[in-house]
């Protein structure tokens, strides 16, 4: 009797230690904004979202591109344009984060407007 009373005993210690080596708290990933790019009939250029991204991001003839970034509470962000041809411009636009960028030719020059 008195071994089937230590038995249980140990089998209710060792239950209690496997609590404490239970699942793993899962991490949160941390949450991320995004904006929309779309090239509405440009040559290639590039985007430069600042202080989100680190390197300029290519967008082919017309394509539209989806530009993820750590989230922060700031909102707004800037957004640069550069075309891979010398000759035209280059836009800046401050944008909202879910925002559609929309680049599109006027004669020859680029524009930008946020949709």
């Amino acid at each position: 009797m008195q071994n089937l009373f230590k038995g249980l005993i140990i089998f209710i210690f060792l239950l209690t230690l496997t609590g404490c080596f239970g699942e793993d708290k899962k991490s949160k990933a941390p949450k991320k904004d995004h904006i929309f790019v779309k090239n509405d009939g440009v040559e290639n250029f590039k985007v430069d979202v600042q202080n989100r991204v680190k390197e300029k991001i290519l967008v082919p003839f017309r394509e539209t591109i989806k530009i993820e970034f750590l989230a922060t509470k700031t909102k707004t962000v800037l957004v640069k344009t550069k075309s891979q041809d010398p000759n035209w411009n280059d836009c800046s636009i401050a944008m909202q984060v879910g925002q559609t960028l929309v680049v599109h030719r006027k004669y020859e020059n680029i524009e930008c407007r946020a949709e």
